[in-house]
């Protein structure tokens, strides 16, 4: 009988540490949220895990995966764990190049679409090996989707070809390879396609009632979140927002 009963809680013991763990798995299983607030700075993110750190409202393993999403974790004033959010979106309609698994198809796709339907689709994501000269991309599985309201002002950018709406914190590659936040671009800039390069013609800052929505692929390197959008524009996916790759160069 005592034997049964230290399996039993031996088992119970490893059954709540797995549970503890996928507090941090990717959507549906994870209580991810958009930071809806206000735009986080990196330096705000970083004080958000640093307090979760301190106040043990979440655990060592738990932190080093949020991490790894780029996520911002939140916590209570009591260090409970409210769950953890995610940056820098897309509005709806933003075509989004894919890889149809269903199809066996290329194909331009809104981005909500592709998040509904994640497992359906891979994102044309740009090479490791890639250059400014050689913008070769492979599609890469979805990691994890978010959608959210957003409550400050748009990005709206408009070059000689293209339109695409964006939030504040969204990475956007210049022509020298250069990834800055979509908030930081001004008019006259020249932003990297996969054809060349684009003249920032107007910018708009309009606000939204509707939703926003972003994916990251599945990858470790940086190079590989950037994503082709509305045509051939290069951005960040969600791994890039509000992060340390702000303001870097990740193609030459």
């Amino acid at each position: 009988m005592f034997t049964k009963l230290k399996v039993l809680a031996i088992g119970i013991l490893l059954l709540s540490s797995v549970c503890e763990a996928s507090r941090i798995a990717p959507p549906p299983g994870d209580p991810a949220f958009r930071c809806s607030k206000k735009e986080l700075t990196a330096q705000e993110c970083q004080e958000d895990r640093d307090y979760a750190r301190e106040t043990n409202c979440i655990t060592e393993q738990e932190l080093k995966e949020v991490i790894a999403y780029n996520g911002c974790p939140a916590c209570d004033r009591r260090g409970n764990y409210k769950g953890w959010c995610l940056q820098g979106c897309f509005i709806r309609g933003t075509k989004i190049l894919v890889w149809d698994t269903v199809e066996a198809t290329e194909e331009w796709v809104a981005v909500e679409d592709v998040i509904y339907q994640s497992t359906r689709f891979k994102v044309a994501s740009i090479r490791k090996d890639a250059t400014l000269r050689d913008l070769n991309y492979e599609y890469l599985p979805i990691r994890l989707t978010t959608e959210g309201p957003e409550l400050e002002p748009l990005v709206i950018i408009t070059t000689n070809k293209r339109t695409i709406g964006v939030t504040n914190t969204h990475g956007v590659a210049l022509a020298n390879g250069h990834l800055v936040a979509a908030k930081d671009i001004n008019v006259g800039d020249q932003l990297l396609t996969t054809d060349s390069s684009e003249q920032v013609l107007m910018i708009e800052r309009p606000l939204t009632d509707d939703l926003v929505f972003n994916l990251s692929v599945e990858s470790d390197d940086p190079k590989s979140h950037l994503i082709l959008a509305e045509g051939g524009l290069v951005v960040g996916d969600q791994f890039l927002q509000s992060s340390t790759y702000l303001n870097s160069t990740l193609l030459r």
